[in-house]
């Protein structure tokens, strides 16, 4: 509801527009005589009012989210306001928003700007991270969904483009805010606060703004996995192992692993912005800028792990007329070699660590009235260090054990038979390897044996240079050509990236230790430092555990979607770096990392680009039009240096062929391409009030990073074949978009309107794996050679190849209305999009689909008045394809969150602030090929938090 003082009730739209984009109130007003009567508009509404404006206005199709205050987004989490605008879809961890999807190209598919600039990210691959940065730094968001010869390239999706305030905009000012959250799974509060202080002094020519914010946040997660599933032949296991085979494909699907899990999350995040504006004559301003990012997330899992895998020994399997296993039991079952199954409890823990800090030099200067020059120099750089990989690790311990594994009537599958005895008799193994200690209740650390161990580690620098210089012109005339820009730019990207791992091989030195401190371990683990402990008899040796606890997850884990309740709640925990020093000490060495060879890369891109865009208007009819053409040239030089082993020979090694690889030698590749990029824009207002719009144009989004690296992987050859090996591709090109949008927008009343458009693209070369038959010659120069059946080898070599093109299309609507002067109003708007390029799960060696493509909804009710300001909304993504692996799918089910804000006005300086994000606590849930083909279900509860917020 409008805040009004005086008589004049008119809104000045473009005041709104202006003023409202860079978090000041908006003031409108308007002079009679001696007397100005005036009218501030605030709360959601202003904000609301803001955006639609920005949209309204700008050339293309444009969303747009704006702050109604410094301090004052509309939500907890940039990527949470994202959600809201139609077409937009958000990926979650830990229950909080780090990922976007843009008409179903997901984070590596759109580029993200911080007024204009390319950010950087520790990301392995080309995604920013939305968590990095907090919302009370950013006054805005503008979604830019078509292409624009302005505009940074790389976004086939769409370019995000973050605002952040600047003093010659914001004046005077000094807020703050203080938040305490809470999490009602965690049951733990923690603090945000934030602060900004912007000042203007010498007579206004020079201005200063500070901006900082502090966020902690402690989580947890409840989760259930089923790693994913296999299909096999009915053959696979004899008759008398099915209890009921109801399978009519000849095929059944056999589910990989069950695990329960607690993930506690420690998240902290430190955001500063500094903004330094020097305007020394009304032709020239300067800008100076520096924004630092420090996150942090600390992790660890424990969890309880039923390995039953692929491995004979079910017996009283039950599947449905799909193949699907609904019901088996796990046991050794005498099967020779004396397999056994077994329960394991797992220490995790996987950390974040991000280091970024932007800062750019600005010029602008006004030549004459109608030319202006703007030059801006900036650079972007984020880090993350960890080559030890102590924030990537895991080990786990268990014991000897059967299971009993059914999903009969259950959204989660259930599991038993573990918890007290493991057979007909004992199979726990003594000191000496004889299976004669039965195990009488899964929760007793006597029987835990050791068993595997690993750490990860990586080193991920990501730098950004660029210097652009543009001329604008603008003309004195309202018709013909009223603007012109041109512009040219020079951009360098790098991102070097180092892999490190535990799971290698032992050096001899090594290897020596190891076997006079442990004469029983079996000779093959010289090979696998981190599976030093599980070979074919398991767990061979007792280690006295450390300091091992009951976890104890509650009655209502995961109680919202279980239909039966029957999920294990209770397993046995314990400290990942207090067992890592156990094991090191029973062997007498200490499990360092290696550098990983195929995975350590640098990637550099020059990009250099020529543009200009032309901005006409006129009158067709008697109505206006607006109209845009634009032209990006671009040339990217590519260096990829890496390090690649070759071969040297193979030999003969039991099932699976030795090979013997050569010293990493260093490597350097070179490639170059060229992208013309044009756009077309064309507004035309029908009425004052209707607008419709038509744009053509074309994007690009440059390859996967990892894609690029110059590695050579080779897997386990086996003796005839296969003969697998992996390999990137240096020569990869762009994925290239041909974009068209249709709109029609009315605005029809006070901060209402409603829009309607439709939207296609056809994008070429869309990059997969490929996989074909070469020869690779070993030491001697020849090709390689079987030494089982003399013939020469042809490897099976996967790449990624741009090879398959795609059209993806969709509609999209809103509606945004005001209740008069009522305070109420609402928001609704949707996307429904369609692809060529669906996953057909009557097939069974698709290799090709597009992920990330689902309809959506957002619905939002809000009231408010002088002093009390309340926000509902919901939002609803559709079920959609996650990934595709070795031919099966894996998709998201549909998900609906409803999220709750309210304030309360103490004084027109003091806010009280209530918000509340999942309030019914809805889970996110996985599946396979068919709705039973249960994947993942997790939840992080919902989520308050209650604040102050002082602005003068």
């Amino acid at each position: 509801m409008n805040n009004t003082r005086g008589f004049n009730k008119k809104i000045i739209a473009s005041a709104v527009a202006s003023c409202v984009a860079f978090g000041a109130p908006v003031f409108a007003q308007a002079q009679s005589g001696d007397a100005t009567d005036e009218i501030v508009i605030t709360g959601v509404r202003a904000s609301l009012i803001s955006a639609m404006e920005t949209k309204r206005n700008a050339s293309g199709v444009v969303d747009a989210i704006n702050a109604e205050d410094i301090g004052k987004f509309p939500d907890t989490n940039m990527a949470e306001a994202l959600q809201r605008v139609p077409g937009v879809s958000i990926d979650r961890e830990g229950g909080e928003g780090k990922f976007v999807t843009v008409r179903g190209f997901g984070a590596d598919f759109n580029v993200t700007t911080l007024n204009g600039r390319q950010l950087t990210s520790e990301d392995t691959n080309r995604a920013f991270e939305f968590d990095t940065l907090g919302a009370d730094m950013i006054s805005g968001l503008v979604i830019n969904k078509s292409g624009s010869a302005l505009g940074e390239s790389g976004g086939i999706g769409a370019t995000i483009d973050i605002k952040t305030a600047r003093p010659f905009d914001v004046g005077d000012k000094i807020s703050g805010g203080l938040k305490m959250g809470y999490e009602t799974l965690q049951e733990q509060s923690a603090p945000e606060a934030s602060v900004l202080v912007s000042h203007k002094f010498a007579d206004d020519a020079f201005g200063v703004l500070f901006a900082y914010n502090h966020f902690e946040r402690d989580s947890t997660v409840d989760r259930v996995t089923n790693n994913h599933w296999t299909r096999v032949p009915v053959s696979a296991y004899d008759p008398s192992d099915y209890k009921a085979n109801n399978s009519t494909t000849g095929y059944v699907y056999q589910p990989q692993n069950h695990f329960i899990n607690v993930q506690r999350d420690r998240r902290t995040r430190d955001n500063a912005n500094l903004v330094l504006q020097f305007a020394p004559t009304d032709k020239l301003t300067i800008t100076a800028d520096a924004l630092y990012s420090n996150y942090e997330l600390l992790r660890d899992q424990n969890m309880l792990v039923d390995w039953f895998g692929s491995r004979p020994g079910w017996r009283d399997i039950v599947t449905d007329k799909n193949g699907t296993i609904t019901h088996f039991i796990a046991d050794d079952k005498d099967v020779a070699g004396g397999f056994v199954q077994n329960t394991e409890f797992n220490a995790i823990r996987e950390n974040r660590k991000s280091d970024t800090l932007e800062y750019g030099l600005n010029a602008k200067y006004e030549i004459t009235d109608n030319f202006s020059v703007v030059a801006d120099a900036y650079r972007s750089e984020s880090n993350y260090k960890d080559p030890n990989g102590f924030g990537n690790s895991q080990v786990t311990m268990g014991y000897r054990n059967r299971v009993t594994w059914d999903m009969t009537g259950n959204s989660i599958p259930a599991i038993s038979g573990f918890e007290s005895g493991t057979g007909t008799d004992g199979r726990q193994p003594d000191a000496n390897g004889n299976l004669t200690i039965p195990n009488k209740d899964y929760l007793d650390p006597s029987n835990l044996r050791p068993g595997f161990t690993i750490r990860n580690g990586r080193v991920v620098k990501d730098t950004m240079d660029q210097f652009k210089l543009e001329g604008i012109y603008n003309s004195t005339e309202s018709t013909g050509l009223v603007k012109s820009t041109f512009g040219v730019s020079h951009k360098s990207h790098e991102k070097d990236r180092e892999s490190f791992t535990t799971g290698r091989g032992m050096t001899a030195d090594e290897w020596a230790t190891v076997k006079a401190n442990q004469p029983n371990v079996p000779d093959w683990v010289q090979g696998a430092l981190n599976c030093m402990f599980c070979d074919g008899g398991y767990y061979w040796t007792k280690i006295t555990p450390p300091k091992v606890t009951v976890l104890d997850a509650g009655s209502g884990f995961l109680s919202g979607v279980s239909k039966t309740g029957a999920i294990q709640t209770k397993w046995l925990q314990f400290d990942y770096d207090e067992f890592r020093k156990i094991y090191e000490g029973a062997v007498g060495i200490t499990f360092n990392t290696a550098q990983v060879p195929s995975d350590t890369f640098n990637v550099t891109e020059g990009i250099d680009a020529l543009y200009t865009q032309l901005e006409f208007a006129g009158d067709v009819a008697g109505h206006n039009y607006h109209f845009v053409t634009g032209l990006r040239y671009e040339r990217t030089d590519l260096e990829i240096d890496g390090r690649l082993a070759s071969l040297n020979s193979v030999f003969k090694q039991g099932e699976v062929l030795g090979k013997v690889l050569s010293d990493v030698t260093p490597v350097t590749l070179k490639s170059t391409y060229d992208e013309f990029l044009p756009n077309i824009d064309f507004k035309y207002n029908f009425t004052d009030d209707l607008i419709g719009r038509v744009d053509y144009s074309k994007t690009i989004t440059r390859p996967a990073i990892d894609a690029l690296r110059p590695n050579l992987s080779f897997g386990d050859l086996k003796t005839g074949g296969p003969y697998p090996v992996n390999a990137g591709n240096p020569e990869l090109k762009p994925l290239e978009s041909q974009n068209i949008d249709l709109a029609l927008e009315w605005y029809y009343g006070k901060g209402s309107y409603a829009s309607a458009g439709l939207f296609y693209k056809q994008v070429d070369n869309f990059i997969v794996d490929a996989t074909s038959g070469q020869k690779i010659n070993d030491a001697t120069g020849k090709s390689a050679v079987d030494p089982t059946t003399g013939q020469e080898i042809m490897f099976q070599v996967t790449r990624p190849s741009n090879v398959e093109t795609a059209n993806v299309n969709g509609f999209e609507f809103a509606v945004q209305h005001m209740f008069g002067e009522t305070g109420f109003g609402a928001v609704a708007n949707g996307t429904i999009v369609n692809t060529n390029a669906e996953y057909d799960i009557k097939k069974f060696d698709s290799a090709f689909a597009l992920t990330g493509l689902s309809d959506s909804y957002n619905l939002v009710g809000f009231y408010e008045t002088d002093q009390y300001q309340v926000r509902l909304a919901y939002n609803w993504r559709g079920e959609f394809l996650r990934a595709v692996t070795d031919s099966e799918p894996h998709y998201v089910k549909a998900y609906g969150q409803f999220d709750l804000s309210a304030s309360y006005n103490l004084t027109k300086n003091i806010t009280f602030t209530f918000d509340g994000i999942n309030i019914t606590n809805q889970a996110t849930q996985w599946r396979g090929r068919y709705a039973n083909h249960f994947e993942l279900a997790e939840t992080s509860g919902p989520r308050y938090s209650v604040g102050v917020r002082a602005s003068f």
